[in-house]
């Protein structure tokens, strides 16, 4: 996974600093760079994923859907996902994206999540993954760690014939 190793000054230009994350946001963040660190250096010591989930307030049931849906993504994704090191002061546009996803099955929005999902893994592990989120956001919710509201997209225009105009109907 690039980026693993950083000087662990500054965030790269355009990332987001993990200063700025919110509570949740940062131990969404906290929570997935630390289940990655073993697999990106497995001699090293690394803090305990489950450990940040616990100081958040998620129960086991939680820690679990969030390890399903990281298996899921270890071992279905068709690309490597830029995930850093714990230390690492930028938010990747992987782990951006993982916010997002979070953030989306926690409003309700489960087309912007397949959005995020589509994006790394492919269909037959989709469902699996969106109800591993799905499980995982709502024990980020009963544990009172809401990540901010995704942008809505613009509703579509329903298309009706008298909205079409003749032209269109020829």
């Amino acid at each position: 996974m690039p980026g693993y190793e950083c000087d662990h000054l500054l965030p790269a230009p355009g990332e987001r600093p993990m200063q700025e994350l919110g509570a949740a946001e940062l131990l969404v963040a906290g929570a997935l760079r630390a289940w990655v660190a073993p697999l990106l250096a497995p001699a090293g010591r690394h803090p305990d994923w489950r450990r940040y989930l616990a100081l958040g307030g998620v129960v086991a049931e939680g820690a679990e859907a969030f390890d399903r849906l990281m298996r899921l993504l270890a071992h279905s994704a068709r690309r490597s996902l830029d995930v850093r090191c714990c230390r690492c002061p930028g938010l990747s546009p992987d782990e951006a994206a993982l916010l997002q996803l979070t953030a989306a099955v926690q409003a309700g929005q489960s087309f912007a999540a397949l959005d995020v999902l589509m994006d790394w893994l492919p269909e037959p592990a989709l469902m699996p993954a969106l109800a591993a989120a799905r499980d995982f956001g709502a024990a980020l919710q009963r544990a009172g760690a809401m990540l901010p509201a995704p942008a809505l997209a613009p509703p579509c225009a329903l298309a009706t014939p008298s909205s079409l105009g003749p032209q269109t109907l020829h």
